[in-house]
């Protein structure tokens, strides 16, 4: 996984992934990306994209998706293939438009109680050095999702085998590709909101699309098919 600046902390001079999680069932190892001088650190990058890249090695975790275009946004150098979001395996029974979270799937897959602690979650993980509480909560995340990977190739290894999940994940789209997507959405997101900003002000009940001029009624239908 790939933790970065918590939004409180958003006015501080760093920016981006503050650093990576890789594990296995045995180990975990944290890579912090973050300098001192507020910079990011290039050193375990060229490791990071030999690991990433390789296919035969399953990127497993919760939205790793969104970790992974981190780092590509910032390395675009970076590609990660066959990836598991491991968020979409189990329903959430109170919500089953919810995707669980890695501590219910920690509970519910390995019987193993995650503790999430809020302040260490929101802390500063640009600080160098990292805490012992900041590298154990890391280093703990990682295992999870490599420990769940393993109990599920031991209850199902016909689907959860690694060579049928790299067979499977093979066509999911590159992450570059995922990154122009992204991009686009957000290019789209930020020309909707100014188009919609002149009516918000308004008195009275919201302005329907339909009530704009036929050219905005265009472009708005346009951006919501993207």
């Amino acid at each position: 996984s790939v933790p970065e600046i918590p939004h409180i902390l958003r006015k501080a001079t760093f920016r981006g992934p503050a650093l990576v999680q890789l594990a296995t069932p045995n180990a975990s190892l944290v890579i912090q990306l973050a300098r001192n001088n507020g910079r990011h650190s290039r050193a375990c990058i060229p490791i990071l994209e030999a690991v990433l890249a390789d296919e035969h090695i399953i990127k497993a975790g919760v939205q790793v998706d969104l970790d992974m275009l981190e780092l590509h946004q910032k390395w675009h150098t970076i590609e990660a293939r066959s990836r598991l979001d491991l968020g979409g395996l189990l329903i959430c029974e109170d919500d089953a438009n919810r995707r669980p979270g890695l501590k219910r799937l920690a509970e519910s897959v390995l019987g193993v109680n995650l503790p999430k602690s809020k302040s260490l979650a929101k802390s500063n993980w640009s600080q160098v050095p990292l805490s012992p509480a900041q590298i154990a909560y890391s280093a703990r995340d990682a295992w999870a999702g490599a420990a769940i990977v393993e109990e599920l190739v031991r209850l199902d290894p016909i689907i959860f085998e690694r060579v049928s999940l790299v067979e499977r994940l093979r066509s999911q789209r590159p992450i570059a590709e995922l990154s122009v997507r992204l991009n686009k959405r957000r290019e789209a997101k930020s020309l909707l909101s100014s188009l919609l900003a002149p009516y918000s002000f308004q008195k009275g009940p919201q302005v329907s699309v339909d009530e704009l001029p036929p050219w905005k009624q265009k472009t708005v239908k346009n951006l919501r098919q993207q």
